[in-house]
């Protein structure tokens, strides 16, 4: 009888440890992943970080150049810092720098690491004709391109997803509309009334105040949305080149045009009215 306790007994202990071992490791395992999903987490939140830090300090580079210092690369809208500014410039590799390139996160010193993350920084631009001094033909100094409109585009893969950030900036050359500026700031003989839009001839004002690209999990899903305002609303008719006529929406004094678009539109949309006016905006890309 006592013989039979005692096995008993060493039986029952060696339940307990096998118990108290799976234990352990069920412990173990859960510890370990959620130090592994905070380190990922916190990764993410450190690479986000530096995203930011790098476009804040590229929209500030850029904000801080003369206007003639940028220039626009035709082929693919690309921004780039003039070496030599001279009349009708075009860019040059081998004196010209883009501002796109590849970017290095959360990088701790001038050494690269292996598990450094690299991200894609590209910075567009679109030339602006802005109607404050008059519009194409009845531009009041001949110039076109009054300002730029510079998107900063910062895309990165992590973990197999692909993240993106962005932020725009303008940045404006020298427009007048004709005559000096008195002392209010006013041009000498303009007595257009406070609110009201100068006319340019037999042109309208013409401004495109929304122009969105949205990514989805399908390329089919994909959406582009476009907003515009014209001081002709309603008696003209707006076209979203390449894609076709805008709906005008009386309530919000708009013109709209919102429709699944599976091809990319590129870096940016333009509009044109009947009477001839136009306007160009860059593109701000969404993913989701």
């Amino acid at each position: 009888m006592r013989s039979s306790g005692k096995t008993k007994k060493r039986g029952f202990s060696l339940l307990e440890a096998l118990i108290v071992g799976s234990l352990m490791s069920v412990l173990g395992i859960v510890i370990l992943q959620s130090s592994l999903m905070s380190r990922k987490s916190l990764y993410i939140s450190q690479n986000h970080v530096a995203a930011s830090n790098m476009i804040n300090q590229q929209v500030e580079t850029i904000r801080g150049m003369d206007y003639e210092n940028i220039g626009i690369r035709n082929s693919d809208n690309a921004v780039y810092i003039n070496s030599y500014v001279v009349s009708n410039d075009t860019y040059k590799a081998s004196e010209d720098y883009l501002m796109s390139g590849q970017v290095v996160l959360g990088d701790g010193g001038s050494t690269r690491r292996d598990d450094d993350i690299v991200g894609k920084m590209v910075v567009t631009g679109v030339a602006i004709d802005d109607p404050f001094d008059g519009i194409g033909a009845n531009d009041a100094d001949a110039v076109t391109n009054d300002y730029y409109q510079v998107q900063v585009l910062l895309t990165w893969d992590f973990m197999g997803k692909s993240i993106t950030r962005n932020a725009e900036t303008f940045v404006y050359g020298l427009m007048q509309e004709g005559g000096e500026l008195d002392l209010e700031g006013d041009r000498a003989g303009d007595d257009t009334p406070v609110g009201e839009e100068p006319t340019h001839g037999d042109v309208g004002v013409l401004e495109i105040t929304k122009a969105e690209y949205q990514h989805k999990k399908k390329a089919k899903d994909n959406k582009l949305k476009v907003e515009a305002r014209y001081t002709r609303a309603g008696s003209h008719t707006l076209t979203l080149k390449h894609y076709g006529q805008m709906k005008y929406k009386g309530k919000d004094d708009k013109y709209k045009y919102d429709k699944k678009e599976p091809s990319d539109p590129g870096n940016s949309v333009t509009v044109t009215a009947e009477d001839g006016a136009t306007a160009t905006r860059s593109i701000k890309h969404k993913y989701k």
